[in-house]
């Protein structure tokens, strides 16, 4: 992958603050010429180093930034717990790994019942931190957790890598995700979040069968870089909601008499807001 030196590292968090800064604001803040600042930027976009990147929370850093691995080995029923932990740590990304298949099959109500892994990347301080976070997970009962050092270059990678889609791509993205979903006995319709200009994120909305979605439930997923917040309702909770609805639209309803019911919820939310 080549070799990476101070002020490489130095260029790597300018552009992960300001992503959009030209090759002479870099050199100005490096201290280089311009032309030595642009071949360095083009060496480190080869090694995959620097791209456009999507963070929450906090811009990571070199130093402190770990991942973190926990490991369920049965039903963990408060989730919630675990997040509020990783919290105070800085997280800059968690993710949960779950079992759609058992959801939508009806084997459990709920996706937090099928998650067997957290992984989270974090910012840590000092080396105290990492371990006041591996007793508190501990103190919840939690022992199968590991802290590693992130190879940055694969942090800053695909995985955290989403552009820009037109609404055009967006929908055929939708399309395709609808298509998947409809396949699934439980799931009565799907919407999603209109927008006239290029976006990196979006909200799915799936209804499903109430004997599946007692309740509702989210979970994020990246899908063909496009960040997408899937959240899961059946439709005595869906015609509950109100102004979140006016940007969605229906990519696909089971029957025509779901579509019809749903098209007046979302119609009376735009009426309202007229």
């Amino acid at each position: 992958m080549g070799q990476v030196t101070d002020r490489d590292i130095e260029m790597v968090d300018l552009l992960i603050k300001n992503p959009n800064l030209s090759v002479d604001e870099i050199g100005s803040k490096l201290g280089v010429t311009k032309q030595a600042a642009a071949e360095r930027k083009s060496k480190l976009e080869q090694m995959g180093f620097a791209k456009s990147f999507y963070f929450w929370n906090i811009t990571p850093r070199f130093e402190g930034t770990k991942k973190v691995l926990i490991h369920l080995e049965k039903i963990f029923p408060h989730v919630n717990q675990i997040t509020a932990v990783l919290d105070r740590f800085n997280p800059v990304i968690v993710f949960f790994r779950t079992d759609p298949e058992s959801f939508f099959s009806g084997k459990t109500s709920s996706l937090t019942e099928t998650i067997s892994e957290v992984e989270g990347i974090l910012f840590f301080n000092n080396e105290e931190e990492e371990k006041q976070l591996s007793r508190e997970l501990k103190n919840l009962g939690l022992t199968q957790v590991s802290i590693q050092s992130v190879l940055f270059s694969r942090l800053l990678g695909e995985k955290c890598d989403i552009t820009l889609k037109t609404p055009d791509q967006i929908e055929a993205i939708v399309k395709n995700i609808a298509q998947q979903l409809a396949s699934e006995a439980s799931v009565q319709a799907v919407l999603y979040e209109q927008h006239e200009q290029p976006v990196d994120q979006l909200d799915l909305i799936i209804i499903r069968d109430k004997r599946f979605q007692p309740k509702p439930d989210s979970y994020e997923r990246r899908v063909e870089e496009v960040l997408i917040d899937y959240h899961f309702a059946n439709m005595h909770h869906f015609l509950k909601w109100n102004k979140w609805l006016k940007k969605m639209k229906m990519i696909y309803a089971r029957d025509e008499t779901i579509r019809r019911k749903i098209q007046s919820k979302i119609n009376s939310v735009k009426d309202k807001d007229s």
